[in-house]
């Protein structure tokens, strides 16, 4: 059966000679058969492959495939095999392309190479196993490295930065063992007191300077108040003035008016506050620009002393106050009608009447000792140059005397005395339980607080060219009083000093600091010096 096959198979000479045929070429070029060959080398092989395949099948297999010849091979890569002869061919040129290419891979001029064709997984995995140990290696000797470098510190110094089980050991050998560790007990008292301290409520007080004198300030948007120590009436802050009990931790945002004025403003931060003692401090200086070239003139004309007007400069002030009803004296005499009645609130003044009270004739009538409250205030009184806030006289006694009294014409003036200004005092009538829960409310009233209302161009002509520039004012100044927000603003004060106390004297007595609350400066009130 061999021999039949190998009678009807042609010879490689015979196939090349069809090929040329059917190609429709004489002469080949040696590529050309040699290409040819290789096909021919290929079909062989597979007509052998085949041939194999088929006498390990069944027989009935075998014998329709002896006869077929060349044809028949020619029809099997037409068919189902063709890609499969394609697939050993590929693999057959690569295997002869890297055999081919790799003698040249490092020559010089081969430009040519087919990186394709290079097999290198065979390299690059070896190159891979080798890699990721020594990269194990690598890490397991950081990791001793690293535990070495942790031991030997743990050995040499401890959590505290001290010197660890080794400095321990050389303080025992030395005898200084004790005094070490009594040494750092005592510092670590003196952290935890310094923390416990630190953990306070931080205070701190406000210097607030500037100009013009008089000039009114908001603190957070409200007017702070503060209580003279002499009178006991509460009265607006101004500049100058001293604010104390201020969290140093919150920010605070001041803001100071004045008539005729630019108002300033500061917000207040905790960098801007310095140690002061046990306290904390901050000077803020603000100083007010006048609106323009005429509102400069006539404030700086109103402070300069020894010039204006022959007559004195009259303002008129205007008192509201909620609720209605309030008194008020004027360095210390109740404001009256000509009939003698006190005026009540709401009402505007620039010119009002007291009674005239000459204290010598008051004296000599034994009426003085009946009106003044502290009677060594009047046997020291030097009667001829006292004023009567210094004799401290209760005017509200004057009427229940059997004396008459003259009245007599009041004015209220602008250019007072540098420093002197007119005391205003602002109280209800005693004998109203209503309203005795309010405070008594004042101020000094000095030239440079009043502001300057423009009359009308009319009037400023008609003065002529020769007039001074404050008689082309008219002044006022107002006194708008809420007792209530008042009364509510003072109970805030005292809350807030009544917590801050009881706060520092909690945390400063507790039993594991080991000192009293006495070693530390508290007083962080409300009051505010005059």
């Amino acid at each position: 059966m061999a021999e039949t096959k190998d009678q009807q198979t042609p010879s490689a000479d015979d196939i090349v000679d069809d090929l040329a045929e059917e190609m429709g070429v004489d002469d080949a070029s040696a590529s050309d058969l040699e290409e040819a060959e290789a096909q021919i080398d290929d079909a062989e092989e597979e007509a052998e492959e085949e041939t194999t395949a088929d006498e390990d099948d069944d027989a009935e297999v075998e014998s329709d495939q002896k006869m077929k010849g060349l044809d028949g091979v020619f029809d099997v890569a037409k068919g189902a095999k063709k890609k499969k002869k394609k697939k050993k061919k590929k693999k057959k040129k690569n295997k002869k392309a890297a055999t081919e290419a790799k003698p040249d891979l490092f020559q010089p001029g081969s430009d040519d190479i087919d990186l394709d064709t290079l097999d290198l997984d065979d390299d690059l995995d070896g190159v891979g196993k080798s890699g990721g140990v020594n990269k194990l290696l690598v890490g397991v000797i950081i990791a001793l490295v690293i535990g070495m470098g942790a031991m030997a510190h743990f050995l040499t110094v401890d959590e505290d930065g001290q010197g660890g089980i080794f400095g321990d050991l050389i303080l025992l050998a030395k005898g200084e063992y004790h005094e070490e560790m009594e040494r750092r007990r005592r510092a670590e008292e003196e952290d935890f007191r310094q923390a416990q301290i630190d953990a306070l409520p931080r205070f701190g007080t406000l210097y607030i300077q500037g100009r013009p004198e008089g000039a009114l300030i908001r603190l957070n948007g409200e007017i702070p108040h503060g209580k003279t120590p002499t009178g006991g009436q509460w009265r607006e802050l101004r500049v100058n003035a001293i604010i104390e009990n201020l969290s140093i931790d919150k920010e605070h945002h001041v803001e100071v008016t004045h008539a005729g004025h630019e108002p300033f403003e500061f917000t207040i931060t905790e960098d801007h506050w310095e140690p002061d003692g046990g306290d904390f401090r901050f000077d803020l200086r603000a100083n007010l620009h006048t609106e323009d070239s005429e509102a400069y003139d006539e404030f700086h004309a109103r402070m300069a002393l020894g010039e204006g007007p022959d007559e004195r400069i009259r303002g008129t002030v205007r008192f509201k106050t909620e609720p209605e009803g309030a008194v008020v004296k004027i360095n210390s005499l109740f404001v009256r009608d000509e009939d003698g009645n006190k005026l009540t609130t709401p009402f505007d003044v620039d010119e009002y009447f007291t009674y005239d009270l000459d204290y010598e004739e008051l004296d000599e009538e034994g009426i003085l000792e009946k009106i003044v409250d502290d009677p060594e205030v009047l046997a020291e009184a030097n009667f001829a140059i006292a004023t009567p806030g210094s004799l401290g006289i209760n005017e509200y006694k004057l009427e229940e005397l059997d004396h008459e009294f003259e009245l007599t014409d009041q004015t209220i003036t602008v250019d007072t005395p540098p420093q002197r200004g007119n005391s205003i005092q602002i109280m209800y009538p005693k004998g109203t339980p209503e309203l005795d829960e309010f405070p008594v409310y004042g101020t000094m009233l000095q030239r440079s607080m009043w502001e300057c209302e423009w009359k009308d161009d009319d009037e400023r002509q008609r003065l002529g060219d020769d007039a001074y520039i404050q008689e082309h004012c008219d002044y006022v100044f107002d006194f708008d009083v809420d007792f209530p927000e008042l009364n509510a603003y003072i109970e805030r004060r005292e809350e807030e000093r009544r917590r801050i106390e009881e706060q520092q004297e909690q945390l400063l007595e507790d039993e594991d600091l080991g000192f009293e609350a006495e070693d530390f400066e508290t007083d962080h009130g409300p009051d505010d010096p005059e």
